[in-house]
């Protein structure tokens, strides 16, 4: 396929998903992989995670594409910290990821088996672990933004990050989160209130009139938690927004008294947790509302009947969203994506593109030709969705014994899936 019809048929690609602007985006269900805590996902959809597996616990980075990476298990681990090497997987506490991919974890050795008394920094990039610090057996590394700065705790009660000095108001505060603008929130030993720090100087995070807690900020020095107040004279905790030098309440899902944000990304969008005394649920928090997560998945979704929220959820530039749940189907608790509709279309257009590209283009020359109309822009929705069809039924046209079945079926498989996110089968 020459280089001009690849930047053809991506422009036109695009223009297949004539879709309609919605307030609110209905979202999609991607089930990632085992894990039961989401440490962050970067705009590539790349992430970090950790699960308790039958042996140990293991740390994960599952790529948007190819396989995922068990960094637990990577070679020279040991050699890394300067221990000695001993069969992984080691015990890590995910940090975070950053937009490049980069993940920064923190490292646990054996006392017995390794005959040290700290912990290890590092991060993950370029398919290998590079050492960053040593800590005390309380230290962690707790955030990482793009140029690769880290932010943590060296102890239980001094942080440490760029550019900040960690005692405030006479306090010592512990390093939470940074963002790409090196702006840093960090808690007290405490946990009675938040700082953030811009250019060096801090600035008490003022809550809704109680203890507050900031776990995450945006780009825009944007920052969320959660924070005590009294509601129909009970104490309660409620996820707030400080945004300006004010607080903003967000209030609680109908029949939740209490909850928590989690994060935010660069368009404002919060997720958290909304709580009662029997129940929990996840929210997204857009445009001034706060809505259940639940009710914004795509009704006809196949895991939408079976798919329970967790304990951790995050949000990335894009809006989509990755968060730890349970299928009672499926043993162990597994990682999930909620894409907004558009972009799971965009992206599964680009699988087509690349699938038919990759096993066709050079073995089978006049498969891609066939597919023409389904890229041009003078066709309308509905000829889109009959050329979907079309690339189907010639994927099923590959017999058994044809040594190109498999991509094939991949390719129908993909096809399929845009049938159903575009509603095809409603055009006829």
């Amino acid at each position: 396929m020459t280089r001009q019809f690849k930047v053809l048929l991506t422009t036109c690609v695009f223009l297949l998903c004539a879709r309609a602007e919605s307030r609110v985006a209905e979202y999609v269900i991607v089930d990632v992989g085992p894990g039961d805590e989401v440490g962050g996902i970067d705009e590539r959809q790349d992430l970090i995670t950790s699960f308790q597996a039958a042996d140990a616990p293991h740390t994960v980075i599952y790529h948007r594409r190819g396989k995922p990476t068990d960094i637990s298990m990577l070679p020279g681990i040991g050699a890394t910290c300067g221990v000695s090497n001993m069969p992984g997987p080691y015990l890590m506490d995910p940090g975070g990821i950053n937009d490049r991919g980069e993940a920064v974890v923190t490292i646990f050795f054996d006392d017995e088996v390794h005959d040290v008394q700290w912990n290890c920094v590092a991060i993950y990039s370029h398919r290998a672990l590079h050492y960053q610090y040593t800590f005390g057996r309380d230290g962690r590394a707790t955030g990482i933004n793009r140029a690769g700065q880290i932010v943590g705790y060296a102890s239980y009660s001094q942080g440490f990050g760029p550019g900040c000095d960690f005692e405030h108001s006479g306090q010592f505060l512990r390093a939470d989160a940074i963002n790409n603008k090196g702006q840093i929130i960090a808690s007290t030993v405490l946990n009675d209130h938040s700082a953030l720090c811009t250019n060096g100087t801090w600035k008490t995070i003022q809550g809704l009139g109680g203890q507050s807690i900031a776990v995450a900020l945006n780009d825009r020095g944007d920052v969320v938690g959660q924070s005590r107040l009294t509601v129909d004279g009970s104490d309660a905790e409620h996820p707030f927004l400080y945004k300006n030098g004010q607080s903003v309440d967000l209030g609680a899902l109908p029949g939740q008294v209490s909850g928590s944000a989690s994060d935010i990304n660069r368009a404002g969008q919060i997720v958290g947790q909304s709580l009662s005394s029997d129940s929990s649920r996840f929210f997204l928090f857009e445009d001034g509302k706060i809505h259940d997560l639940q009710t914004l998945i795509r009704t006809r979704d196949p895991l939408r009947p079976f798919v329970q929220f967790g304990a951790s959820i995050k949000i990335n530039d894009r809006g989509i969203i990755a968060f730890a749940g349970y299928d009672p189907r499926v043993k162990e608790p597994h990682v999930y994506l909620l894409k907004p509709i558009d972009i799971a279309i965009d992206d599964k257009i680009e699988d087509l593109v690349d699938l038919i590209d990759h096993a066709f283009a050079e073995k089978y020359p006049r498969f891609n030709p066939r597919f023409a109309a389904l890229y041009s822009e003078h066709f309308s929705r509905y000829e889109k969705c009959f050329a979907l069809e079309h690339i189907a039924k010639l994927a099923r046209a590959f017999g058994p014994q044809n040594p190109l079945k498999d991509d094939a079926a991949a390719i129908g498989s993909a096809a399929n899936e845009l049938l159903d996110l575009l509603d095809c089968r409603n055009y006829h």
